[in-house]
């Protein structure tokens, strides 16, 4: 299914979507650009014991054999319809390991001049000093300026996600985005 409790709640095609799954729940240790590993032995999602994660990281909502989308490059390759089909409900918001540099542009290029650290560059390297934004699909959250196939970012301190979404505000919230609840969505898991 690609969900750790084996349901998903968006690509629900299997026979179309066999890569690439919406998987809600919460996930209580932050961040998404590290290397993310399990961290309550994939126990999270809504339908789950532990729907809140309380002890999970994002990598605990994924079944065994998916892991969290990278970047949308990644999302392209195993959705053949992009985001869409991600949110047949409102207000949920499936994030991914892509970030930005600021004002909605996503980190899919190469430069790592000044400007793509928090200055809105565009065409920059993806990594901890462009963890501006957390960027996904869904029907939460606002259109980006540029990012591939991802339709949805946070904006300023997940301002624009709904409850439970949390994540400091400034230049990195790709490094410390949360959700205490199973309620708003999760995170797209992609076949390995």
């Amino acid at each position: 299914m690609g969900c750790a409790d084996g349901t998903r709640e968006g690509f629900l095609d299997l026979a179309v979507y066999p890569d690439i799954a919406a998987c809600s729940g919460g996930f209580q240790v932050p961040g998404l650009l590290s290397a993310l590993t399990s961290t309550c032995n994939l126990g999270g999602g809504n339908s789950g014991s532990n729907p809140s994660g309380a002890g999970c990281s994002a990598a605990d909502l994924c079944a065994s054999g998916f892991h969290v989308c990278t970047l949308a490059a990644e999302v392209a390759a195993k959705s053949p319809t992009g985001c869409d089909g991600s949110a047949p409900a409102e207000s949920l918001f499936f994030a991914t390991r892509q970030s930005g540099s600021g004002c909605g542009v996503c980190a899919v290029g190469m430069s790592t001049a000044p400007e793509c650290n928090c200055g809105c560059g565009q065409n920059c390297l993806q990594g901890d000093n462009t963890a501006n934004d957390v960027f996904g699909c869904g029907s939460a959250g606002i259109v980006p300026q540029s990012c591939g196939v991802l339709n949805r970012f946070s904006n300023d301190g997940c301002s624009n996600l709904p409850f439970p979404w949390q994540c400091q505000g400034g230049c990195d919230e790709a490094l410390t985005v949360s959700k205490s609840g199973s309620d708003g969505g999760g995170v797209l898991c992609c076949k390995d």
